[in-house]
């Protein structure tokens, strides 16, 4: 007889372990399954702002290189250059304005 418990327990614990281990692997696959969204919004969310900083870098050395050709010319003045640098630093809600304004300035130099 105590074989046949022997026996009765080694089958239980090799149903359970089989069970466990399948399971397991579909626990694995559906988190890989539920968190590939929030993935890919965090890599376009980084290619957003890498691309936002490369566009304020270059706004940067835009402006001050038109400040500084500006004032090596003498054709711009203190006042003209802190009217240009808070328009550029102003940000997008006054791009069309700012633009406006830089138009009239290209046209002014000329």
């Amino acid at each position: 007889m105590p074989e046949r418990f022997d026996v009765a327990i080694e089958a239980l614990l090799r149903r359970r372990a089989t069970g466990g281990l399948i399971v397991a692997v579909l626990l694995t696959v559906f988190l890989s399954f539920s968190s590939r969204p929030s993935v890919r919004r965090a890599e376009q969310d980084a290619y957003w702002v890498s691309h936002t900083r490369k566009v304020m870098a270059m706004l940067q050395g835009t402006s001050r290189d038109v400040l500084e050709n500006g004032n090596q010319r003498g054709g711009i003045g203190p006042e003209r250059a802190r009217a240009v640098a808070g328009a550029l630093s102003d940000g997008p809600r006054h791009l069309s304005q700012d633009s406006s304004r830089l138009l009239v300035f290209v046209q002014e130099e000329r």
